[in-house]
């Protein structure tokens, strides 16, 4: 009996560790449990509004955010409640939240005192939060004359979880047909530049909220560079390793890059990209406000 519990354990070890792998998200901070009570108020009560913050990624949110506007004042705060937060007018600010975790808001408002009919009100609230992103490419490099073809392959890091994520558009070395269709195979050769593309998107999803329309900020996005520098007098969106310019996502940033003075006939050119930036989305509440009769 004790033989077989070693290969149970194993099962279950790695089971937990595929559970556990496919909890994170690229929705770095949604609200979750949400409730909203009463959604059809009379004139003059309270609405109870409730929900957990949670950081959906594998490393800690330093600062997060989520204000309401309440119906350009027709409701007012009663009062509203930050665990771990700090609360100010109709907004609650984290200063780190731990993966995984969760950070329970509720905030109590009334409704207007008056209205004569039945009447419809949209309460939005704004979330937003600071992320960070990282790619790394690992480009082979030959040297041209007694390898021209390299015998590692081009590869690419995973990205990190996010919203916003790059994936990088490396130098073609060769064409391939393969299965009747085209395949690149990409490197590059020592001494020559090369043109390297960074493309940035937008991978959150809709049922989050509406994403503010975004932009990455110049001197946001860096590079590292291993065994490669950035090619003198060709074009370039980084200087001094720092992006120069501000890029509309989806949107793109590109470098020439040369490589020289390896001591072997093939090398590895890592170009790695870090970026930074506050993600915003929003979202919204309809309630119907109902009229309190005289009797």
């Amino acid at each position: 009996m004790k033989k077989l519990l070693l290969p149970v354990l194993i099962i279950v070890v790695l089971l937990s560790g595929c559970i556990e792998g496919t909890l994170y998200k690229n929705d770095l901070i949604s609200l979750e449990g949400f409730s909203v009570y009463p959604k059809n108020p009379y004139a003059g009560s309270t609405v109870m509004i409730q929900f957990f913050v949670e950081n959906n990624g594998d490393m800690p949110i330093e600062r997060a955010k989520v204000e309401f506007s309440l119906a350009g004042g027709a409701f007012s705060l009663q009062e509203i409640k930050c665990q771990d937060g700090t609360a100010s007018g109709a907004s609650c600010e984290f200063t780190k939240i731990q993966p995984l975790d969760m950070k329970r808001v509720s905030l109590t408002i009334k409704a207007p005192t008056y209205v004569g009919a039945q009447t419809p009100f949209t309460i939005s609230y704004k979330v937003s939060y600071d992320a960070s992103g990282y790619r790394q490419a690992n480009i082979p490099i030959v040297d041209g004359v007694e390898k021209t073809i390299p015998t590692t392959a081009y590869k690419e890091s995973s990205s990190t979880y996010g919203p916003i994520q790059a994936e990088f558009e490396p130098p073609v070395g060769m064409e391939v047909i393969e299965n009747n269709r085209v395949v690149d195979e990409y490197w590059g050769t020592e001494g020559q530049p090369f043109l390297v593309k960074i493309n940035f998107k937008d991978v959150a999803s809709s049922s989050v909220g509406k994403a503010s329309k975004f932009t990455l900020p110049s001197g946001v996005a860096s590079l590292t560079l291993s065994n490669v520098q950035i090619a003198s007098g060709l074009p370039c969106d980084f200087e001094g390793g720092a992006s120069e310019k501000d890029v509309k996502i989806p949107g793109s940033l590109y470098c020439n890059f040369i490589s020289s003075g390896f001591s072997q006939n093939e090398g590895t050119a890592v170009i790695g990209v870090n970026f930074d930036y506050t993600y915003e989305y929003d979202k919204s509440i309809d309630l119907t406000v109902m009229p309190v009769e005289n009797t």
